[in-house]
């Protein structure tokens, strides 16, 4: 493996809404890939209060993701935690997305004081 790819980390959200038409969505699963070792995490994200209450949540998203607002409440890590552990396995490696706009959009909001 060249010294670029060490240097690499790849990242994927899951969100409560398709992205686009004015949706206003939140992240509720990442997942993060360390080419060079191997290494898989993914972490699922209670939402934020405000997130529930203000901002969109799509069924047909919940039907893709399989995953429901109650079991996400019910027993998944705070929005900092995630964040932290996250930050913790991806280091300083650059990231490699799919889909660059989106999951800009909803690793802001995971690492966002809101």
């Amino acid at each position: 493996m060249n010294e670029a790819a060490s240097r690499i980390a790849i990242i994927d959200f899951e969100a409560s809404a398709l992205p686009g038409k004015g949706r206003r969505s939140f992240p509720i699963e990442v997942g993060a890939a360390v080419p060079k070792t191997g290494e898989v995490r993914s972490w699922l994200i209670r939402p934020e209060r405000v997130w529930l209450d203000e901002w969109d949540w799509y069924y047909e998203s919940e039907q893709v993701h399989r995953l429901t607002r109650e079991h996400l409440l019910r027993c998944e890590l705070p929005r900092e935690q995630v964040a932290r552990e996250m930050q913790g396995f991806i280091g300083g490696r650059a990231l490699l997305s799919d889909n660059p706009a989106a999951e800009g959009y909803w690793f802001g909001l995971l690492y966002s004081e809101e």
